[in-house]
């Protein structure tokens, strides 16, 4: 029986890996595919703003909102208003579905991702994803003190194939997706079901150290706290990333009091 039961869940995106390329200019090359002149500077900024229209119209992808949508739906509408704007020549609404059905098997292929083995030079380019240097070190090390891991992502279901593509799925013990959950960070739900999973697995404990890390306040880290975790945030752009979490949380490196 675990003593202590320690856990750290993740933030997927801008927290493990990060897009090299904007979706948006993803659209753009699709588009491009079928001989439409689309500017990816202009598609790029389009896609953030029609992102965040259709987060506000229809939260979490679609799922359990006061306007629900299927998943497919949602991402299609937010390729079309990405590409309306930015497009030299209308497009017709056959050629939007040949390049919205590429753009999502683009973003759903495992071998659609770039694939870094831990800073060596035995590494794969694929496209569009980076796994940040600091991961697999640090996955590594919280595998070896028998800490147990997961991900809580507010993301779709292509979030697994990232993972799996990254060969990094298999240090996760649960795998806890908004979409499928219906539940959005910062809702403490979302973690209670992650936490739940894993005691199921490894409980019971007289003792828990559950940490959740992550690089948005509101969602990683105000949303652990008020679930009863503990929370430490990363800034890739000013170079605060993994290896602070031994610092913050010292007792996660030793595997001694993990199992009796």
């Amino acid at each position: 029986m675990y003593k202590t039961l320690r856990v750290v869940t993740f933030d997927a995106f801008s927290t493990l890996f990060r897009l090299r390329k904007s979706p948006g200019i993803v659209y753009s090359e699709e588009a491009a595919r079928l001989g439409y002149n689309v500017s990816p500077e202009n598609a790029a900024g389009l896609f953030v703003r029609s992102y965040k229209a259709m987060t506000a119209f229809s939260p979490n992808f679609g799922a359990n909102s006061s306007n629900p949508m299927e998943l497919e739906q949602w991402w299609k509408e937010t390729l079309r208003r990405t590409l309306e704007g930015a497009s030299s020549s209308p497009l017709p609404l056959e050629e939007l579905e040949v390049i919205f059905k590429n753009a999502f098997a683009r973003f759903s292929r495992s071998e659609s991702f770039e694939v870094i083995n831990n800073g060596k030079q035995d590494f794969k380019i694929i496209t569009f994803l980076k796994l940040y240097d600091d991961v697999v070190p640090m996955l590594k090390q919280l595998d070896q003190a028998s800490v147990k891991m997961g991900v809580i992502s507010n993301s779709d279901y292509r979030t697994r194939a990232i993972l799996e593509g990254l060969n990094i799925s298999q240090y996760f013990s649960t795998i806890v997706l908004s979409h499928e959950l219906g539940i959005e960070k910062p809702s403490p739900d979302i973690f209670g079901a992650a936490l739940r999973e894993i005691r199921g697995k490894f409980g019971p404990a007289s003792e828990e150290l559950v940490v959740h890390v992550g690089d948005d306040t509101e969602k990683d880290h105000d949303g652990a706290i008020n679930a009863g975790f503990k929370a430490m945030l990363v800034d890739r752009e000013k170079g605060f990333g993994l290896p602070r979490l031994f610092d913050v949380f010292p007792e996660l490196r030793s595997s001694r009091t993990s199992i009796v």
